[in-house]
């Protein structure tokens, strides 16, 4: 019998639109304190029409449902069949769909998810008494012409990395410690203690680097 996991892994297969973050291989690496766990909504022929990943821990017994370490965001994905053009016919699949996911969230102690900013569609989790806040995010779609990127700027914004390009240099590092290093002075700069270790991180290198996502 097929498990959930084993779905979910087909279903991200077969959507190459699905965010980085989604993928089996990077939850399994942030998975560090925790385990993650498959949502699968299916039509009544058994085909997946959508996903939701969870990440859990546990606290005295409880599930703490909550987002795993250097992921911005998770939350449901929703397949539209390509037949579906009316947009009441849209909205009723992705309806139907994100309630067969709901359905399934366990019981928590606490709940906190970062939905992909293309996820809008939060009306049935307020419905169940979710509670919702909206967050902004600024997403540059493509980044390959760092130029017209540049030239995009605020002039303010320019003239600042105008000024920092006198005092800072970028140099590609061999190994992640720069990296650690720099993430420790960041939280201690604010008195906190960085839960971000070198072990993690070269975990997470690894598997970017096995599954082709170093292309950037």
């Amino acid at each position: 019998m097929i498990s959930e996991k084993e779905k979910y892994v087909a279903y991200c297969q077969d959507n190459p639109d699905i965010p980085i973050f989604y993928n089996h291989w990077w939850l399994d690496a942030v998975s560090e304190n925790g385990d993650w766990k498959a949502l699968i909504a299916a039509d009544k022929n058994g085909k997946t029409q959508g996903v939701w990943p969870l990440y859990i821990e546990k606290k005295l017994g409880q599930s703490i449902i909550k987002m795993p370490a250097i992921t911005p965001y998770l939350g449901p994905h929703i397949k539209e069949p390509s037949h579906l053009t009316k947009l009441n016919s849209i909205y009723s699949h992705n309806r139907k769909t994100l309630n067969k996911l709901i359905e399934q969230i366990p019981d928590f102690l606490y709940f906190n998810v970062l939905c992909h900013p293309s996820f809008k569609q939060l009306l049935p989790l307020k419905w169940k008494s979710y509670k919702q806040t909206n967050e902004l995010s600024y997403v540059l779609e493509d980044i390959r012409d760092t130029k017209k990127v540049y030239e995009g700027f605020a002039s303010s914004l320019r003239n600042k990395i105008s000024k920092a390009e006198k005092n800072l240099t970028v140099e590609k590092a061999e190994t992640l410690e720069p990296l650690v290093s720099l993430i420790d002075k960041t939280f201690s700069k604010q008195k906190l203690k960085s839960k971000i270790s070198l072990s993690f991180l070269q975990k997470l290198t690894n598997a970017i680097k096995e599954n082709g996502a170093d292309y950037m």
